[in-house]
């Protein structure tokens, strides 16, 4: 496809804008809902980033095990106190999440090192050269 056409609406666009940056981009944008060449010359540079961006959303959403939220709230059953206790041990809770890391997994425990790693550890104390004491 041809640049020279989306040159030519681009200066199309600031000519019918009178020179104004912004009323053109707003111009070429409804261009594009109608004009699929345009559309297409516009958005080609930036295909494999819009992609990856689409593909990790719809990732991000299928990881998800949240259910979605009702339309209404629902009431509680609890005691005011129970409630405050019971949100206080979710929020302190370690499988709870944590400011800015929300989406993330709970944490998971500590794993006891494989025996190669204990060996890999060992091998190389063997090889570090024995620190000398300059008294």
């Amino acid at each position: 496809m041809s640049r020279k056409y989306l040159e030519d609406k681009i200066k199309d666009a600031l000519v019918l804008s009178g020179g104004n940056s912004a009323k053109a981009q707003h111009l070429i944008m409804q261009w594009a809902g109608e004009d699929k060449k345009l559309l297409q010359l516009l958005s080609q540079p930036h295909l494999k980033g819009i992609t990856a961006h689409a593909v990790g959303r719809v990732i991000a959403q299928m990881d998800r095990d949240d259910e979605p939220l009702p339309d209404e709230p629902m009431a509680v059953d609890m005691s005011p106190s129970s409630f405050g206790k019971s949100l206080l041990g979710a929020m302190g809770g370690q499988d709870s999440a944590h400011f800015g890391h929300e989406r993330s997994a709970p944490r998971q425990k500590k794993k006891q090192a494989s025996q190669q790693h204990i060996n890999a550890i060992h091998l190389l104390a063997k090889k570090t050269p024995p620190k000398e004491h300059d008294q």
